[in-house]
């Protein structure tokens, strides 16, 4: 079997901007890094059709679509959630919030291996603050799962992150016992909704930042505010021992105000930005130590060519190189796209945004290859991986006996091979964030499949 592998040359930045393109309600879009060439694939509208104002991260399905949420518009304009088909280009409305099963969804989703998407909304449900819904690709159904409260944590604005077989984490910006906000868990195989720590101030308040998980137990989240020095905090929830530590407290000299979340790199660092502080007080972009949790500024955002007030989670792309955008600055002051290479130290500004193209980006970017595999059922609908993105291990349905599984970075080198498969997972635990290629191999045929690692 032959693969076509690919390299930096065929490297694609997806995502959402919340603002611009042809209404101003928002965009999709897309960069390549090679030709310098920004493409907007989709134009929102806040109307009875089509969704408005996008802060969502991007997911790819295990059916292969990507799938994303916007704030507002649909059939009832309380927001949408929406496919894209990248190989063809189709955009689909594919369902509409009603209120009563949650309004104002604002960062994605995640799916779980049930085939589901789970998300939540920051108002409507019975109390009018927000649900944790789930969305099922087959029906196009939303049904709403857990109404959030003034007790449980309201107004939820972080990804969910899928941390085992059954259990969810996310966390609200507002509510529990201090109304600092809450981590919570939702196990969506018996159906339960647990608050498992209530932020205090001290230990951090207004958590936004998505959760990510590291290893096999621990997650990774920021707040916007609360800490030490009153600018936020990083913060470290063991979901094993259900332990929670602040591992660093933001202060305005080195970066503080985080909304972004973080991101895995190699050698124990995660890496991250906040919107503020820094030199110039623009915002910073920073590593940090998962080992010895120290912190250090990688970058000083200048607030106007290379951008500044950053809001989204950057994306490393398995060979060192971390990419993401700004929300402001740039020739435009609509944000920036650029790229930063983990071992030189050095940012690169690869892109000012404009209003009409796509303006002011608050999501993760997706990296993806352009150019398709030369491989027979490349999308073969009887395999599928799950989750995408996935941290730890993946897992793999198939209607037949699996053989085989290998992983491949972008360049063709094998890094994983697993000829004994338990349970049909194979574990990702020591890849660095980025894109690879997952070939599967069962008693009927081979087939290859993307993967995103965080």
């Amino acid at each position: 079997m032959f693969f076509n592998f690919l390299d930096a040359q065929n490297l694609e930045i997806w995502t959402t901007t919340s603002t611009g393109g042809t209404y101003n309600d928002g965009a999709l879009i897309s960069f390549e890094p090679s030709s310098g060439v920004l493409t907007t694939h989709v134009n929102f509208h806040d109307n009875n059709t089509v969704g408005a104002y996008p802060a969502s991260n991007l997911t790819m399905g295990s059916n292969g679509k990507t799938y994303g949420v916007a704030r507002a518009g649909g059939t009832y304009n309380e927001g949408v959630i929406f496919s894209y088909e990248m190989a063809t280009g189709a955009f689909t409305i594919v369902a509409s919030f009603n209120g009563t099963n949650g309004s104002y969804p604002f960062k994605g989703m995640v799916e779980a291996p049930n085939g589901k998407f789970y998300g939540t909304t920051v108002n409507g449900g019975t109390n009018s603050i927000g649900v944790l819904f789930e969305f099922d690709p087959v029906t196009n159904i939303i049904t709403k799962k857990y109404d959030f409260s003034m007790l449980s944590g309201y107004n939820s604005r972080s990804a969910l992150v899928l941390v085992n077989s059954s259990e969810i984490y996310g966390t609200t910006s507002n509510g529990g016992a201090n109304d600092d906000g809450v981590i919570f868990c939702y196990n969506f195989l018996t159906d339960t909704f647990t608050t498992k720590h209530e932020f205090d101030y001290t230990d951090g308040a207004i958590p936004q930042g998505s959760l990510l998980k590291v290893g096999n137990s621990k997650i990774y989240g920021t707040c916007s505010s609360g800490g030490g020095n009153l600018g936020g905090v990083i913060y470290m929830y063991d979901t094993a021992y259900d332990t929670f530590s602040n591992v660093h407290d933001f202060v305005a000299s080195s970066g503080y105000h985080s909304r972004a979340g973080l991101a895995i790199g190699g050698n124990n660092m995660l890496y991250g930005m906040t919107e503020n502080g820094g030199t110039n007080n623009y915002g910073v972009l920073y590593a940090f130590n998962t080992v010895n949790n120290s912190y250090s500024v990688e970058y000083n955002f200048d607030g106007y060519y290379n951008g500044g007030w950053p809001y989204g989670v950057p994306t490393l792309d398995g060979t060192g190189k971390l990419y993401g955008t700004t929300t402001y600055g740039g020739a435009s002051n609509a944000g920036t796209i650029f790229e930063f290479d983990t071992s030189t130290g050095v940012l690169t500004k690869l892109y000012d945004l404009t209003v009409q193209e796509g303006s002011h980006p608050r999501s993760k970017v997706l990296l993806i290859n352009s150019t398709p595999m030369n491989v027979a059922n490349f999308d073969a609908p009887d395999i599928t991986f799950y989750p995408n993105p996935a941290s730890d291990k993946i897992h793999i349905t198939s209607e037949d006996p699996l053989i085989a599984l290998r992983i491949y970075d972008v360049q063709g080198k094998l890094l994983v091979e697993q000829t004994s498969i338990i349970n049909n997972t194979i574990s990702t635990a020591s890849l660095a964030t980025g894109l690879y290629l997952v070939s599967c191999k069962t008693t009927t045929k081979e087939v290859i499949k993307k993967i995103q690692i965080e």
